[in-house]
């Protein structure tokens, strides 16, 4: 017989792809100015971070539910948390703002999924 209801492993999942979810796009705020010096940018142009962030965010909420749909929940998750993770080691060691402002731009499309994709696990519970 099968299962129904949300286990506690996927719940725990869950709750860490909506926290990474909210961590991806505030936790940088306070580094902003370090960046921007780093960079040899002015602080507004290193705000733009947090666009670039949410656009892929953006784009991920569509694609992302659609690939869950047709591919289950389980591997689109994995995709996007390797995804996620690839991002963040590319954030972490770039020399160049646009390789910084392009690995943010992916780092929030695969933080898109732990939004889309854990709301729909939910729902399915």
């Amino acid at each position: 017989m099968a299962q129904r209801g949300l286990t506690s492993s996927v719940f725990a999942i869950v709750v860490l792809g909506f926290f990474l979810t909210q961590i991806s796009s505030s936790a940088f705020l306070p580094a902003m100015l370090v960046v921007a010096r780093d960079f040899n940018q002015t602080a507004h142009s290193i705000q733009f971070t947090l666009s670039v962030f949410f656009m892929g965010y953006g784009v991920g909420q569509f694609i992302w539910g659609s690939l869950s749909d047709g591919f289950g929940r389980k591997p689109v998750y994995a995709i996007a948390f390797l995804i996620y993770i690839v991002a963040g080691c590319f954030i972490s060691v770039a020399h160049a703002s646009l390789v910084f402002f392009l690995a943010y731009a992916v780092f929030g499309f695969a933080a898109a999924c732990f939004t889309s994709v854990g709301n729909a696990t939910i729902r399915d519970a």
